[in-house]
């Protein structure tokens, strides 16, 4: 039974993993930066500041 519940936890870790870089991916090219920018989330805790830095900016004039 056990071997199932955790097999299943992962397949639906897995499955939310894949959204959340999407949208954060969709959110940094929002702010008008390249999408490589997800990856300074790799540095410890100043990364994660910095993207948090990233997403929470303003949205870049579109050229629309």
């Amino acid at each position: 039974m056990q071997e199932g519940f955790y097999s299943i936890y992962a397949l639906f870790a897995v499955a939310s993993i894949v959204p959340g870089v999407a949208m954060q991916v969709r959110r940094i090219r929002d702010t008008g930066r390249q999408w490589q920018w997800i990856f300074i989330a790799l540095i410890p805790f100043i990364g994660a500041l910095l993207l948090l830095w990233i997403v929470i900016g303003p949205s870049a004039e579109s050229s629309q």
